[in-house]
């Protein structure tokens, strides 16, 4: 999906596996870097769940999320959850430089990631 679709004061939210959560509950910057396919170059993009395509609250949402993307969210894993309009201002950029949301959340590795709500148990 193209980030232009999505705007500035709409969330996307990353599933932090337990291995990246500190015991302070937030992410590891490692959560937000692109991984390597087989033939050795990086990802284009970084997966980001676009929580306002979903109905409710940030919990119903997560939920929706999880259900629909089949998602195995362990209890001690967390979502770090953006707004896209604060994500782009902590990182002085525009949709102009960013081609797309993964792009956008592929860069957050440089600012704080937030330790985003408690998956859904289950």
């Amino acid at each position: 999906m193209k980030g232009r679709e999505i705007r500035e004061d709409q969330r996307v939210a990353r599933y932090v596996r337990p291995r990246l959560v500190h015991s302070t509950g937030h992410a590891d910057p490692e959560a937000f870097v692109l991984r390597t396919r087989d033939d050795g170059t990086p990802e284009d993009g970084l997966s980001v769940n676009w929580l306002d395509a979903f109905p409710g609250g940030t919990r119903s949402q997560l939920e929706e999320v999880t259900r629909y993307l089949r998602l195995r969210v362990t209890r001690n894993g967390r979502f770090a959850e953006f707004v896209v309009g604060d994500l782009m201002s902590e990182l002085n950029v525009s949709w102009e430089q960013i081609g797309s949301i993964k792009a956008a959340a592929a860069r957050a590795q440089a600012a704080s990631p937030a330790a985003g709500p408690q998956p859904p148990d289950g």
